[in-house]
């Protein structure tokens, strides 16, 4: 069965020529066995970036969303473990938009956790010879926003942020190499959790027998 992995990185913001989120997601493959990677690319500002990633998931209808960005401050591939109410940076967003503090929903909880695993994304990487390390902070710029947009989003679809080191960090090939990793970490324990939850829903309804107790 095809799956659909909605990934989307941002366009250049702050002078800059390139944004090294979008160089590494559109570097990934159209198809990767049976997941299609289907890219889009997000403009750096409030709201707008957030309202276009949720019409590309309503589009595309996918399994698993990855959202990416780029942390200039930082070595190595983050996966970020929660998005936090708040909106807040020195600098404008593409649109000219200063955001002084505020909250990004004012009837949404401060935090929300993804249910990705990014501990496990952090060890696949690491295996690779990849840097990695898992992020408690998304900071409070354009990459927070949509994230939280993102969290708030109502089906029940695996979803998360992944921040990447600018190119003279880690190449773009490497953070490409870094994100299918990650894909393939979270689809394998998506998988995993599927087939625990159908076994277990065919020995409740008598479908199969429930495995023989171990002494």
């Amino acid at each position: 069965m095809t799956r659909r992995v909605l990934i989307t990185g941002f366009e250049p913001f702050g002078g800059k020529h390139t944004n090294a989120s979008w160089e590494a997601v559109r570097r990934l493959p159209g198809r990767d066995g049976d997941i299609e990677i289907c890219p889009r690319l997000l403009p750096v500002e409030y709201r707008e970036a957030g309202k276009r990633l949720l019409a590309a998931a309503e589009e595309i209808k996918p399994d698993l969303i990855v959202c990416t960005g780029v942390a200039s401050g930082r070595d190595a591939i983050t996966p970020e473990r929660i998005a936090v109410n708040w909106r807040s940076a020195a600098i404008p967003d593409n649109a000219g938009r200063t955001a002084a503090g505020e909250t990004i929903d004012p009837a949404g909880p401060d935090g929300i956790f993804t249910r990705l695993k990014v501990e496990d994304m952090v060890r696949d990487l690491r295996s690779a010879g990849l840097p990695a390390a898992v992020s408690f902070t998304a900071g409070t710029f354009v990459c927070n926003d949509v994230f939280y947009q993102l969290m708030l989003y109502g089906p029940d679809v695996p979803r998360g942020f992944i921040h990447v080191p600018t190119e003279e960090r880690l190449s773009s090939d490497k953070c490409r190499d870094g994100l299918m990793i990650c894909l393939r970490t979270e689809w394998r324990a998506e998988s995993e959790e599927w087939r625990v939850k159908s076994e277990e829903w065919r020995v409740k309804s008598g479908d199969m027998p429930a495995a023989p107790a171990l002494a």
